[in-house]
């Protein structure tokens, strides 16, 4: 049996010794798209801040095979995890094309500009706006500058925190699509954390449904679409 990407055994998580996850069990698998559904408190946010040792954790997190839990945050992101924080997480002093450049510093190949143009191309609005700060950005375009420069580090597992988050409807399908792009023609691995349930699940393969910091469900995307309290909970019918 193939070791999955991504496995959270037994993971329980701390904020100032105050225990926010309950012992979850997450498996993401190379390629996937896993969409992981809860109310505000479920503990979303934390299961994406534990992957990246964010937050004390005790269980046991393994990416690849190899055991990451304990390691620096630096260290995780060098093996090929790169987290979109909720609000963006863009440097707004800095110009769009310094962003990327700031998505590769941990990179020594000589591809990095040729990554810059081949993002300039997904997403044509940053390519015309390479030399404004970030800060002066719209959202949508914020939002396209936080997934170009986090996969300018050219990860494995990409962490998806709320994306859509005040975002208007078009511009928001526009960004499932190109996430979709992304994962089909690059072969990125997504963990999603969404309020918009009905797009993620378009997307996703698989996913999870938190309450309280306890893992209560996980099934296919199509299982949880037909499942009677996530329609009524997070679908809206």
């Amino acid at each position: 049996m193939t070791e999955p990407l991504l496995r959270m055994s037994g993971v329980r998580a701390y904020y100032d010794g105050v225990e926010a996850l309950h012992g979850i069990d997450i498996t993401v698998d190379t390629g996937e798209v896993v969409v992981v559904l809860g109310a505000n408190g479920a503990g979303k946010t934390t299961t994406l801040r534990s992957i990246c040792q964010l937050t004390t954790t005790t269980g046991e997190i393994r990416f690849d095979g190899d055991l990451i839990s304990g390691a620096s945050t630096s260290s995780i992101v060098r093996r090929g995890i790169a987290m979109v924080p909720q609000g963006r997480g863009t440097l707004g002093d800095l110009s769009v094309e310094d962003n990327l450049l700031a998505g590769a510093v941990t990179r020594r190949d000589k591809g990095v500009a040729d990554d810059i143009a081949s993002w300039y191309e997904t997403f044509p609005r940053l390519a015309q706006r390479r030399h404004q700060t970030a800060g002066s950005l719209s959202g949508g375009e914020q939002q396209m500058l936080a997934i170009a420069r986090a996969l300018m580090l050219r990860p494995r597992l990409l962490l998806m925190d709320e994306p859509s988050l005040g975002l208007a409807p078009v511009i928001v399908r526009d960004l499932f699509d190109v996430l979709a792009r992304i994962n089909r023609e690059r072969g990125v691995a997504i963990v999603l954390v969404e309020q918009n349930a009905v797009l993620a699940l378009d997307i996703a393969q698989r996913g999870y449904v938190l309450e309280a910091g306890n893992l209560v469900l996980s099934a296919s995307a199509d299982q949880l679409r037909q499942d009677d309290a996530v329609r009524l909970a997070y679908l809206g019918n």
